[in-house]
């Protein structure tokens, strides 16, 4: 993999107007150990890997502007191949190019249309966050969706399933699956909004109001 890496980021060593290009390769193995009162007594081993490439290039008006890209694997056998991560690479460089030549964008209001990647992790952000029951008993986090309960909160062509067990979804392998969570009981599969309509929230065994029991989601 040393080899590897390096290879993977030479190519930005032949475009002297990037100031920074680079390639590393994180593995981790990971075990955690729960034991309760209650008389659980819970191992949970994981392994994954990191790829990453970065570049960075400075503009003509002098900004500095950063690309990075990211892949995960369950192991480093099922990272995606050099040739497609070359690839990849030289995409990552003409797009730096273009960046080094475009425009300042204007400040600007109104709708918006995301990249698929970006557009995940936003979702993430302004909902799944808050449909956590743990944090609607705290007052100086988001409680959006407190009183919303058997209401429509999104519209009715969206269902949104949670489910900490699925470890690959189209061939893509997934992070942060578990079997168990940080408080010794099994993931489930919940249905959090069906056909628009907000069911439950993600429950740790943290009561709140109308909802007793977890479902599996501490973490």
């Amino acid at each position: 993999w040393r080899e590897r890496v390096k290879k993977l980021s030479a190519p930005f060593s032949n475009h002297p107007d990037i100031i920074d290009g680079t390639a590393s390769l994180e593995v981790n193995t990971e075990r955690k150990y729960f034991t309760s009162s209650e008389g659980a007594s819970i191992v949970q081993n994981r392994t994954y890997a990191y790829l990453s490439i970065r570049g960075s290039i400075r503009a003509d008006d002098g900004d500095i502007i950063p690309l990075h890209q990211t892949y995960f694997a369950l192991r480093p056998s099922e990272l995606p191949s050099e040739q497609t991560v070359l690839q990849d690479v030289e995409k990552m460089i003409a797009k730096l190019d273009q960046l080094r030549k475009a425009p300042v964008a204007e400040p600007y209001t109104g709708p918006a249309i995301l990249y698929s990647r970006a557009a995940g992790v936003f979702f993430h952000e302004i909902f799944g966050h808050r449909v956590e029951g743990h944090r609607l008993k705290d007052k100086n986090d988001g409680q959006t969706f407190k009183s919303k309960l058997q209401e429509q909160v999104l519209p009715k062509s969206l269902s949104i399933t949670f489910d900490p067990t699925l470890t690959q979804f189209n061939g893509q392998a997934l992070n942060g699956h578990y079997q168990y969570d940080d408080e010794g009981i099994a993931g489930q599969k919940v249905k959090v909004v069906d056909n628009g309509i907000l069911k439950t929230f993600l429950m740790s065994r943290t009561p709140i109001e109308n909802l007793s029991a977890s479902n599996g989601h501490a973490r």
